[in-house]
């Protein structure tokens, strides 16, 4: 994993301004080319402040929709780059992704019936057909309008819940914990939904009665998303939700109109209607809320999601594969229904309510995940034993230098100094006390060899070489015909005992 990571906090806070930018920039264009064609649209002789609000009321699901790929884009570069962890770590989990995104449809699709069935046998609401938008136009017509609403709706329900139940909700877990988190996007999803109602007082009015319905459909979204593991259950609930109620129950969707197949009219009180801001206002989907609050919440945890909160991949994770047959031999799909619940219980403290094929996925899950992290283990020694050979091979060639070095005769008596490194300087006293011998000495005086005679001996300059090795003491010179062999402890007989020394030089 990386070293260094922002806080969570100035994560958030940093993709937050970065997402507003990006979707001010993006509809200010597009209100400025619907401004630019409001003579096409009937609009010219409107003050600017009226056209805004048509514009807003028209084309502002559309403007919205559009800058919802920048958005995704803004919201993978934070994860990759800022978070430094994968983009699967949200919820995006290839495996069983079309499954779940039904089953949150499905649910949707069951919830409204209820709901729909309670306002309508109250009175709330009534049935009166098809509406007008289809029996002014053709059946095709209905149909690419039903297809392109169901396409804006679903980047509305993509884009929304990977903001809050994926990275916002991921990011709020490391700083306040689950519980905290949970609370603080479901308060911040309720609040965001009010600005549908700016500049339309009725709808402002019917979206502050709906703040406690829509923090519960935060906190149902939430508790799906750790309960099944994956952030497409709600995807698919969310989606759903928005095209049934808006298109086919032709009711407003969070105070937004929609094309309507149907001709519902509010025949009640807006307390259980919910208003001119839809469904999301009504009291009857308070104590549904709640129940499928509770029911999900019976629910075990899913492994994968609490992995994903509280350990989540780094950005370089490998991708996802399936079970391959080395897996399975080493690790056995064999296992029996009570080891496999058993080591399950261990690791995540229940296996209750996941059958044999989930736990299956699960054990792939966790497996991979071991092996990637033996793999970067072993990359990591690799790179150690690389590291540690090449500093031997270092220290191995300045030993080599520093040998060769010190055994190098000099030329001439201008080169007369041996070579040393600062690690290797010694002065001649730790010369002396390595040597066994008396401390050697040459004389210099020219090129030619030098010869000894009987009597005083000149004083003559000496240069200190440091032996690589204890030397032995100098053989006797051979009499000749003209100079005969002095004794052995006269001075000419010892001319560098005898010689004067000068001065060492310091080193």
């Amino acid at each position: 994993m990386p070293a260094s990571r922002l806080h969570p906090i100035w994560r958030l806070v940093l993709c937050a301004v970065a997402l507003l930018i990006a979707v001010l920039i993006i509809q200010a264009v597009g209100v400025g080319l619907l401004l630019a064609f409001s003579a096409s649209l009937g609009w010219s002789k409107l003050p600017l402040d009226q056209r805004i609000v048509q514009i807003s009321t028209n084309y502002g699901l559309h403007l919205t929709v559009l800058s919802y790929p920048a958005g995704i884009g803004i919201l993978y570069l934070f994860r990759k780059e800022v978070d430094k962890y994968s983009w699967r770590s949200l919820g995006f989990s290839r495996l069983r992704a079309l499954p779940d995104f039904a089953r949150g449809a499905l649910t949707a699709l069951l919830t409204l019936l209820v709901l729909f069935s309670l306002m309508w046998v109250s009175g709330a609401v009534s049935f009166g057909g098809w509406s007008s938008d289809v029996q002014t136009h053709s059946g095709l017509y209905a149909v690419g309008a039903l297809l392109a609403f169901g396409l804006g709706f679903g980047a509305v329900g993509l884009f929304e819940e990977t903001v809050f139940r994926g990275y916002g909700l991921a990011n709020l877990r490391q700083f306040v914990g689950w519980k905290g988190a949970v609370v603080v996007q479901a308060a911040v999803f309720a609040a965001i939904h009010l600005g549908n109602g700016i500049g339309k007082p009725d709808v402002f009015k019917a979206a502050l009665a709906g703040l406690p319905s829509l923090f519960l459909i935060a906190v149902f979204f939430a508790l799906s998303y750790r309960k099944t593991g994956s952030l497409w259950f709600p995807i698919g609930f969310h989606v759903a939700w928005d095209w049934l109620l808006g298109c086919v129950f032709s009711l407003p969707v969070s105070g937004i109109p929609t094309f309507r197949l149907f001709d519902v009219q509010e025949t009640g009180t807006s307390f259980l209607s919910g208003g001119q801001f839809g469904a999301e206002s009504s009291f009857f989907l308070i104590p549904l809320l709640l129940a499928m609050i509770y029911a999900m919440w019976l629910v075990p945890d899913h492994p994968r999601a609490v992995a994903n909160l509280d350990n989540p991949e780094p950005a370089n994770a490998p991708r996802e594969t399936s079970i391959s047959p080395a897996v399975s031999t080493v690790y056995g799909d064999s296992m029996d229904e009570e080891t496999r619940s058993n080591r399950y219980n261990a690791r995540f403290g229940s296996a209750t309510g996941f059958d044999s094929e989930m736990l299956r996925e699960l054990k792939q899950m966790n497996e991979a995940r071991e092996q990637a992290e033996r793999e970067r283990a072993e990359a990591a020694r690799a790179a150690r034993r690389a590291e540690e050979m090449r500093l031997e091979e270092i220290r191995r060639a300045q030993i080599a230098a520093q040998k060769l070095a010190a055994t190098e005769t000099p030329a001439t008596e201008e080169t007369a100094v041996a070579v040393a490194t600062p690690d290797q300087e010694t002065t001649v006293d730790a010369i002396e006390s390595q040597a066994t011998g008396p401390i050697e000495t040459e004389v210099i005086v020219s090129e030619q060899p030098v010869q000894v005679a009987a009597g005083p001996v000149p004083v003559e300059t000496f240069a200190p070489v440091a032996p690589p090795a204890p030397v032995a003491p100098p053989a006797p010179t051979v009499p000749t015909a003209t100079t005969p062999q002095e004794p052995e402890n006269t001075p000419s007989s010892q001319p560098k005992e005898a010689a004067p020394k000068k001065a060492r030089p310091r080193w």
